[in-house]
């Protein structure tokens, strides 16, 4: 039995939850411990003949499945590390922090996690990011909570009191009606507030930078260039390919209103969407979307900013087959070519774009905004 401080208390409490099964969502700052009371509560539950599932949301620090991802692994044995477990399901959220990706990543959290406790499994253990300060944060675990109406929340905290172990001293109980992997919609919520052991070191963001660029460079390693053409596959996070193509005098007409250089654009009733090599002043912006095309708005892509963007190649349901990284745009032929380590492009049905640029090395080049792309 380990000796660390707070360890007995995490016992006590997994074994709790171990007991009671369904969903368990996991909250903490970085380096808290998350991944290590996974890992400790899924074992234990292995150990017990229970059937357990991974949800990893963790996607700067992932250890299922690539960053940028939320993954789920199902282990059919103990296991050392979560990074061991092969992902039998990821979701493509496409950026590092859900800083400014919130909606996409609660919705490839919530996806991972209904399709986790669809499954025959006893217990779903629900891992999270360490992005718990100010207001944002805060509304992004309550919708995890308020989606997934977990049957337990654990909460670490280097602040929490260590307290004597015992059934009831380590955890509150609220009567918040949530369903159970088993669909019982009457069980209560068990929330547990626990200290952080003092074998949980933190790290310092060198070393979880490194960590983040082997995960990246294991995911797209011995990749080869496909071709998408657009009108072939569905397009998200992005305007491209949601319209009808300018032609090349529209594009240079646009191209003088704007004083800089428009590589590809697009129109649909009430927008403007253009690729340009910088941006252009938005006043000038706003002219031309009125006089020249009748928009109400528009949106501008720095071209520079599609270089090595990390996209998801998902299939006809949405469920991702590989990542990518977006290796040229053909604006004449309107084909995307993609680097990719998939030999199943062949059923990638939808191309969607993330915020995140990163090069053959896994190494992070830029983390852009939404309305970047």
């Amino acid at each position: 039995m380990d000796s660390e401080p707070g360890i007995e208390v995490w016992d006590d409490a997994i074994r709790h939850i171990v007991a009671g099964g369904g969903v368990v969502l996991l909250i903490g700052a970085p380096d808290t411990g998350k991944t290590t009371f996974c890992c400790r509560a899924a074992n234990a539950a292995i150990e017990a003949g229970r059937r357990v599932a991974i949800v990893d949301g963790d996607i700067g620090q992932s250890e299922i499945g690539p960053p940028a991802c939320v993954s789920m692994a199902v282990p059919e044995a103990p296991f050392a590390r979560m990074s061991d477990l092969p992902p039998v399901r990821s979701a493509f959220v496409g950026t590092i922090s859900p800083r400014y990706a919130a909606i996409e990543h609660l919705a490839a959290f919530c996806r991972t996690a209904y399709a986790a406790r669809s499954m025959d499994v006893d217990l779903v253990l629900c891992d999270t990011t360490g992005y718990v300060q100010g207001p944002a944060a805060q509304r992004l675990k309550s919708a995890k909570a308020v989606a997934l109406r977990p049957e337990h929340v654990v909460r670490l905290s280097r602040r929490a009191v260590r307290q004597a172990p015992g059934p009831e001293a380590e955890r509150e109980v609220h009567r918040t009606p949530g369903p159970t992997a088993a669909g019982n919609d009457t069980a209560p919520q068990h929330t547990h507030t626990l200290p952080v052991p003092a074998c949980i070191a933190l790290k310092p963001p060198t070393m979880r930078a490194q960590r983040r660029e082997y995960r990246f460079l294991k995911a797209i390693e011995n990749s080869i260039i496909r071709e998408f053409p657009l009108e072939s596959v569905r397009m998200q996070g992005t305007w491209i390919g949601s319209g009808a193509a300018l032609s090349a005098t529209a594009c240079a007409q646009l191209s003088r209103a704007l004083r800089t250089s428009v590589r590809y654009a697009e129109t649909r009733p009430g927008h403007l969407g253009a690729i340009v090599a910088s941006p252009p002043r938005p006043e000038l912006a706003d002219m031309a979307c009125r006089e020249l095309y009748g928009a109400v708005y528009s949106s501008l892509t720095l071209e520079a900013n599609l270089g090595d963007l990390l996209v998801g190649l998902n299939d006809a349901a949405g469920d991702m087959l590989s990542l990518g990284r977006l290796a040229e745009l053909d604006y004449a032929g309107r084909i995307l070519r993609i680097a990719t380590p998939t030999l199943s492009y062949a059923l990638v049905r939808e191309v969607r774009f993330g915020l995140t640029r990163v090069d053959a090395q896994g190494r992070v080049l830029a983390s852009l905004r939404p309305g970047d792309v």
